[in-house]
């Protein structure tokens, strides 16, 4: 469910299927595809002007529900090959223009991801955890992170993670 309730997203094999909750309806414009694997995650934006998605072709997808004159869903696409990404989270820092896409993959590690500068690329943080992390949830404040381990030997375990990315500004 989106954040305010009224949008509802699926994943239907490959592609995302946006309705709108209190009228069951399911507007053309709605209907997401980009994907080649199943659709592993979908989190909303933070004001509900899309959402992003992870899929198990090693892609992660920000889609817009109405994008610009000059904007393509997905407005931006991540793709690195050979991992698994499990579940992404968004955060949209406060005086930003985009929001942070935060994904946990295959691969063991966290990773925050950015619109690079000036649109261009990706900027990319990353922190190595020695599990495998099938979800991650965020606090509002972005002070900590909720994971959950995907690992035999720790089955339902949850891991508490203070924010890790803080970051040097450059000079």
């Amino acid at each position: 469910f989106s954040h305010g309730g009224h949008l509802f997203a699926c994943q239907n094999q490959t592609f995302i299927q946006v309705y709108k909750f209190y009228t069951a309806e399911l507007p053309v414009q709605y209907l997401f595809k980009s994907h080649m694997g199943h659709i592993r995650s979908i989190a909303w934006l933070d004001d509900d002007t899309g959402f992003v998605s992870s899929a198990g072709d090693s892609t992660i997808n920000v889609w817009k529900l109405n994008p610009a004159e000059n904007e393509v869903n997905p407005i931006w696409h991540y793709k690195l090959k050979n991992v698994d990404f499990t579940c992404v989270a968004t955060f949209k820092p406060e005086g930003e223009k985009n929001s942070l896409v935060y994904a946990t993959g295959q691969d063991k590690t966290i990773r925050e991801l950015s619109s690079g500068k000036k649109g261009v690329g990706f900027e990319e943080y990353r922190f190595e955890q020695n599990v495998t992390l099938s979800q991650i949830a965020l606090l509002r404040d972005r002070k900590a992170m909720f994971t959950g381990v995907n690992e035999t030997n720790k089955p339902g375990s949850i891991q508490v993670i203070k924010y890790l990315f803080d970051k040097i500004d450059e000079v």
